[in-house]
């Protein structure tokens, strides 16, 4: 484990990790906070094979190597992101489809309090949080098999303030950033989003999110995501293959249903990207 920049909680996490072991779900968490390291996933991930293994939610003010999905980099400068990853025992490998989709519905919920309408912020498939028509967050969900469950980590990054510059890949521009606390931004802040209040609320949504059954669930995100329906997409699949078409609802267990530019319909159920192009 990285541990650079390790010390001991700063004086405004104390009321996280009270709040933390007010909740019987997070009670057995370590809450730990690092100034700098590479990942807070890969941290969490040297802890996969130990027995028993520890519960931990681990933030930091700065990653040097934040990754989002397929390994592309998570970019935000010290301090103007919210970046932490937790570990979780998922029982029921078979439901897997859910976590990002619970995950996505309970870091909403702990932002729009930080906004004037809810509205504003919006899901993406599979694993982006929106403002407006920017990008102000994204999820990634690691996760390895022991003893007939799942070991998970989820890591989340969302931005506090703008970063200084838009995201870009080999595949593309990306989405421009969104911030919860820029003033210019499309979504207004009635107060400032602080990383605390951020996190006791994703504690208490993440718990909550839990309970809804998959249809609940489905049904959930597919109102979170309405900006994102019948948008035009270009998605690249894993095998480097690329469909453009509409982006029409949900399919079974959380897949992508899309009307082909080329006619019919198309389920998809992994994609290494997926970029919005109206």
């Amino acid at each position: 484990m990285n541990t650079s920049g390790m010390t001991r909680l700063p004086h405004r996490w104390n009321e996280l990790a009270a709040f933390m072991k007010s909740l019987p779900a997070w009670k057995n968490h370590r809450l730990e906070w690092v100034a700098e390291t590479g990942s807070t996933s890969d941290d969490l991930k040297t802890d996969w094979h130990a027995m028993p293994r520890p519960a931990r939610l681990r933030t930091a003010g700065y990653q040097s190597s934040g990754r989002g999905q397929r390994g592309r980099h998570w970019v935000a400068a010290p301090e103007d992101g919210l970046l932490f990853s937790f570990s979780w025992d998922w029982l029921n490998p078979d439901s897997a489809w859910e976590i990002p989709f619970r995950t996505g519905l309970a870091v909403r919920d702990a932002l729009v309090p930080f906004v004037d309408d809810e509205r504003s912020l919006w899901l993406k498939w599979p694993n982006d949080l929106c403002a407006g028509t920017g990008k102000l967050g994204g999820i990634l969900i690691e996760s390895t098999c022991c003893e007939g469950a799942l070991q998970i980590i989820v890591g989340i990054g969302i931005n506090l303030r703008l970063p200084e510059s838009p995201f870009e890949t080999a595949d593309g521009p990306g989405m421009r950033p969104a911030a919860i606390n820029n003033q210019n931004d499309a979504i207004g802040a009635p107060c400032a989003a602080t990383s605390v209040g951020i996190l006791k609320n994703f504690l208490a949504a993440w718990v909550a999110r839990l309970d809804p059954t998959p249809d609940e669930l489905t049904a959930a995100y597919a109102c979170a995501a309405s900006p994102f329906w019948g948008r035009n997409v270009r998605i690249i699949l894993g095998d480097g293959a690329v469909i453009e078409g509409r982006a029409m609802g949900l399919a079974e267990k959380g897949a992508l249903e899309v009307a082909e530019k080329t006619g019919g319909r198309r389920i998809i159920r992994d994609a290494r990207r997926l970029i919005l192009q109206d």
